[in-house]
């Protein structure tokens, strides 16, 4: 699998032991026990791996009822009124940044992008970063069918500089 072939769903296999108290604890002592001799193989680690990221930039009036977008595979959809951002739904508004911020919030109540993506409005713009760093959040789709909103696709992750603790 290539980056371009990730989503939400294929990035739920990947671990992130910083994520967790207890993830962060079975590291460091998988660690201690490879440098004690107990554990025999090698362990990279990436170092300053950078998050990618995308945006949507709403324009004008925004989008009309019922257009959509896609968030690494789920759907988001403007509402005239009445949205439910758990439901990937947020409503139009005459104002482009009112319509960022809903976008926004619809991408980071849904359940399905919890630890994929976050989400953040800055004016018109909605800035889509994925969770895990790295290249593979390069391969996140970014989409919208959405009439006064453009897309920039995710990029700019960074697997940074891996370290080999070996003892095999």
């Amino acid at each position: 699998m290539t980056a371009g072939d990730m989503s939400a769903a294929s990035l739920e296999s990947v671990i992130n032991f910083g994520a967790k108290k207890e993830g962060t604890l079975q590291l460091a002592d998988f660690i201690t026990s490879m440098a004690a001799g107990v554990h025999v193989g090698s362990l990279v680690c990436n170092v300053g791996s950078v998050q990618a990221s995308g945006t949507f930039t709403v324009s004008s009036t925004g989008p009309t009822n019922n257009e959509t977008a896609v968030v690494a595979g789920t759907t988001i959809t403007a509402k005239t009124s009445g949205a439910v951002p758990a439901s990937g739904e947020f409503n139009i508004n005459a104002t482009a940044s009112v319509v960022a911020t809903g976008m926004a919030l619809a991408i980071n109540s849904v359940a399905a992008l919890s630890g994929i993506v976050t989400a953040a409005a800055n004016g018109a713009v909605v800035t889509v970063t994925a969770v895990i760093p790295g290249v593979v959040g390069n391969g996140l789709v970014l989409s919208d069918a959405m009439t006064n909103v453009a897309t920039v696709s995710m990029a700019g992750g960074s697997n940074g500089t891996a370290y080999t603790l070996d003892n095999a």
